[in-house]
């Protein structure tokens, strides 16, 4: 009996051990990630510095919010625009969602301010998808220079250059919109050389005319004109003001353009196209010419023109 109760005593004293080394393994556990927890930082977004701000990316995706059009298509309706933020870095970041803005340094398009509040925490490697951080957007916002910031231009997020196919963070580093923004916003001819430079293009233009082309007529050419096409792909000049312009293909490609595609602004605004344009479709040769007339018919007392192509398109000319 005796025997008996002494292996029973071990017993229980082998189980009450046993029982404190698990409870101590799973409190050290605790503890240990609890200090893992508590060694990643939380960090405001515009206190990064510029190499962790590069861990922080984001995209940009602009829609257009037909049901908030006019309802009778004399206008295009507006668009708003979605954001996904990715952080890639080792500590949380946090961001005030009343901050975000579209912004044209050179004041050629109106700023635009979130439609969001209240602060946004992403852990690290964690993602999130903002709608409709922006909304009413106007189309002609996205044509043009101008990118997304945070708080002020100090964090430029992204460009917002054809933000209708989707946009991110790498075309700050190259790419249509980068050369875009990096040009001058209203680039300068040399006015002594604005003559000889007009000759020269009128005997090339002449010599495309003759080689194919007979849409080309060098009276329409640009007579010392210095507003500034911007289009690599298609060289638009205007002819004495603005009585004509002339597209020239300057790729390798034969180029189709669709009349009801062209955007023209007056005065930062859209203006109807003339139906003899709309309802024109025409494919240029390379290194040929078509010639389009007035786009800006009615509206030639505005101080500012532009042209563009495609619903939410590239810009190709912009007057001084």
């Amino acid at each position: 009996m005796k025997k008996y109760w002494g292996l029973l005593a071990v017993s229980l004293a082998l189980s009450l051990t046993a029982c404190g080394n698990k409870n101590n393994s799973s409190s050290t556990t605790a503890s240990s990630k609890s200090t893992v927890s508590s060694t990643i930082k939380t960090v405001a977004y515009s206190d990064l510095s510029k190499k962790q701000q590069e861990k922080i990316f984001f995209q940009f995706k602009a829609l257009q919010d037909i049901a908030s059009g006019d309802g009778n298509h004399n206008m295009p309706a507006p668009f708003m625009v979605d954001m996904t933020v990715k952080n890639n870095s080792k500590q949380s970041v946090t961001f005030d969602q009343s901050k975000f803005l579209m912004f044209d340094e050179n004041g050629d398009a109106p700023t635009v301010k979130s439609s969001k509040s209240g602060m946004l925490t992403l852990k690290p490697g964690a993602q999130q998808k903002i709608h409709s951080i922006f909304k009413n957007v106007q189309s002609q916002t996205l044509v043009g220079r101008g990118a997304f910031y945070y708080i002020n231009t100090d964090f430029k997020l992204a460009y917002y250059l054809n933000a209708n196919k989707g946009v991110d963070s790498n075309n700050l580093k190259s790419g249509e919109a980068k050369d875009l923004n990096d040009t001058p916003a209203h680039p300068q001819q040399s006015v002594a050389s604005s003559s000889e430079a007009s000759q020269a293009e009128a005997q090339d233009n002449t010599k495309v005319a003759q080689n194919g082309s007979n849409d080309y007529d060098e009276d329409t050419n640009d007579d010392g004109n210095s507003d500034g096409s911007i289009s690599p792909t298609l060289k638009v000049t205007p002819g004495a003001q603005y009585s004509s312009f002339s597209i020239k293909n300057m790729t390798d490609k034969p180029i189709t353009l669709q009349g009801d595609m062209w955007m023209p602004m007056a005065d930062y605004h859209f203006i109807d196209l003339p139906a003899t344009i709309a309802g024109e479709s025409v494919t240029i040769q390379p290194g040929q010419v078509h010639v389009y007339p007035n786009f800006f018919e009615g509206h030639t007392n505005a101080e500012h023109f532009t042209l563009s192509y495609g619903n939410g398109g590239n810009m190709l000319w912009t007057s001084k």
